[in-house]
């Protein structure tokens, strides 16, 4: 499907939420201007074959680079019965597939200003806010699901995208640069939406 300018309104929420993740991932200008498409497809896409897709428990979303295979997971937290954890919903972390696979925790900065978020409880009963911190315009809703379930969804003109991951391709170097950010979710219609932001 071609950008229409309804399209681009549609995707400016996630479109934040990417070039955030992509200037705190890659060290991009926050004031590049983005290029973005959507288009629908049957099947995830792949891009980076070498390296696990990760399944960890609680899993709703995770970060790919191109730069390494080192992936930053989102995953909800539930208590004892199952339901979201109030205290922590979601917890934010590195699996470091370039070692042995091993779960790292972020570091202060990255917590602080690139991967981590900020969380609060919506109206709805067994629902949180989700606010990243290295775009904190763009919000998505974390859900109960069912007993130790949940998903990571954000509204495109009403209807709910889960989203699923994300894909930063860059160039490395002394300054990298972002050649293309990808994120990918199912659509409420059951097709993958798969949206494309590249700097000018």
């Amino acid at each position: 499907m071609k950008t229409t300018a309804r399209i681009h309104r549609l995707a400016i929420p996630l479109l934040a939420l990417l070039a955030g993740l992509a200037v705190q991932a890659t060290g991009a200008s926050a004031t590049d201007t983005w290029d973005v498409s959507i288009s629908f497809s049957r099947a995830l896409p792949v891009l980076r074959p070498d390296t696990p897709v990760p399944d960890d428990p609680g899993q709703v979303f995770y970060l790919q680079r191109s730069t390494n295979r080192n992936t930053i997971i989102y995953a909800a937290q539930f208590d004892a019965d199952g339901n979201l954890d109030p205290r922590n919903p979601l917890s934010v972390y590195w699996r470091r597939f370039e070692e042995d696979g091993q779960a790292q925790s972020l570091t202060f900065e990255q917590r602080t200003f690139a991967f981590g978020v900020r969380v609060r409880p919506a109206a709805q009963p067994g629902e949180f806010i989700v606010r990243s911190r290295a775009a904190p315009r763009a919000q998505a809703t974390l859900r109960q699901t069912g007993p130790f379930r949940a998903e990571l969804v954000m509204d495109m003109d009403g209807a709910q995208i889960s989203l699923t991951y994300a894909f930063v391709e860059a160039i490395d170097g002394l300054v990298p640069r972002v050649i293309e950010v990808r994120a990918f979710g199912r659509h409420e219609n059951g097709a993958i939406a798969n949206l494309i932001a590249r700097p000018r």
